[in-house]
């Protein structure tokens, strides 16, 4: 049995050029726009098929059809960029927890004490509340102490003018740009 062609008018309605009329496919999910898409584009190969109607007739419903599968294009383009946005921030719990491990950590393992195990570059003496030393950063070449470290938990060199607490210091010295990768070998460090 050979399938023949059926015309099916296209459905144009009037519009209110003052009216800002909504997507009409803006309630549809991604499936169902596909679905609309795979519609529209056998509208097409029917029209243009369809040996009985006169040619201008044929390309103008077909242009009509065309320009319905486009808006739908445009909305599962906009969709899909949607769910990208969507997920491109992070979790906001999931930030909110790393931040309190951070807090913990930096209350559990004072500073100068990490920079006397593990940063080979910096020797520290105690001055009263503070420490001081060479600064341990590599793109500064420290000859005279500059570095303090205040309070067991933040510091500051002088002579480069970084400061923060003992994740920048991570940061600076290791390279580690991640803050989650930071929390993680200051985990690995403390245990």
């Amino acid at each position: 049995m050979i399938a023949t062609s059926v015309y099916h008018p296209p459905q144009k309605v009037a519009l209110d050029p003052h009216k800002n009329l909504p997507d009409p496919y803006f309630g549809f999910s991604p499936d169902e726009l596909e679905q609309e898409y795979m519609r529209y584009a056998m509208q097409v190969i029917d029209t243009l098929d369809c040996s009985s109607l006169p040619e201008h007739i044929r390309k103008s419903d077909a242009e009509f059809y065309r320009q319905e599968m486009d808006h739908i294009e445009g909305r599962i383009r906009r969709y899909r960029r949607d769910a990208r946005l969507k997920y491109a921030w992070p979790d906001r719990s999931r930030y909110e927890s790393l931040v309190t491990i951070a807090q913990d950590m930096k209350t559990r393992y004072p500073l100068e004490r990490f920079i006397q195990d593990h940063v080979l570059q910096c020797r520290l003496e105690q001055k009263g509340d503070t420490w001081l030393g060479n600064c341990p950063i590599p793109t500064h070449d420290d000859n005279r102490p500059s570095f303090r470290v205040y309070d067991s938990i933040r510091f500051h060199c002088y002579g480069c003018g970084k400061r923060g607490d003992i994740l920048e210091l991570i940061g600076l010295v290791y390279g580690i740009e991640s803050f989650s990768d930071r929390i993680e070998y200051l985990a690995e460090v403390i245990s």
